[in-house]
């Protein structure tokens, strides 16, 4: 069963579901109840029946569709592991990448410009900056 089939058009909320089971018992309830609890014959029977059946109907359609999206989340948990695997680059590209300016880090670590000068060179602001001097220094570039 898919997300439509029961619900056409966008997730149903927690309304559309109830009209939904209420519906369906209003056109099924009296055959259930001739066949299966013919003792029921009450208005007040019929109607504690129906409030069962809407019952288990939500707790078979909230199964149904935590199970369909622990499907949807583990395929999507593997399709990310074959990326990674395959060393595809995920998430948003770099802005800057830092080899390009190793020169004007070993510049500013020289004492031959200011901060200002490299921050302006490079375009980034001292944030950005710092985490690439950063990721420099932890990769033994400078």
């Amino acid at each position: 069963m898919q997300d439509n089939d029961f619900f056409p058009g966008d997730t149903p909320d927690y309304d559309d579901i109830i009209e939904k089971c209420r519906a369906m018992a209003r056109e099924r309830i009296a055959e259930i109840l001739k066949a299966n609890a013919p003792f029921i014959g009450s208005e007040q029977g019929r109607l504690l029946a129906e409030e069962e059946l809407y019952g288990v109907l939500l707790q078979m359609l909230s199964l149904v569709r935590s199970n369909m999206r622990l499907a949807r989340k583990q395929k999507q948990r593997q399709g990310i592991e074959a990326a990674k695997a395959a060393g595809v680059q995920l998430g948003r590209r770099r802005k800057y990448e830092p080899e390009k300016y190793l020169d004007i880090y070993r510049q500013l670590e020289n004492g031959d410009i200011s901060i200002n000068t490299a921050l302006s060179s490079i375009g980034a602001c001292r944030t950005t900056f710092d985490k690439m001097r950063k990721e420099l220094r932890e990769r033994g570039l400078l």
